[in-house]
């Protein structure tokens, strides 16, 4: 019973000390979101995959190619 009572309480402290430090972080990027349809430029409506390579290029895989 004792050791049921302790993880409890330990739930409880670790949630509300993890909701403190959440709350106090700084928001650094702001996104934006833009629709791209054929078009825009796309081979085809339906995307399969999405790759960012390391210099910030966003590479989109679609049913037609790239």
């Amino acid at each position: 019973m004792i050791r049921r009572i302790f993880s409890i309480v330990f739930v409880l402290v670790f949630f509300v000390a993890f909701h403190g430090y959440a709350s106090n972080l700084p928001i650094e990027d702001e996104y934006y979101i833009e629709s791209f349809t054929n078009q825009n430029g796309l081979s085809h409506n339906a995307v399969r995959c999405l790759f960012q390579d390391s210099k910030g290029f966003l590479w989109i895989g679609t049913n037609s190619g790239l």
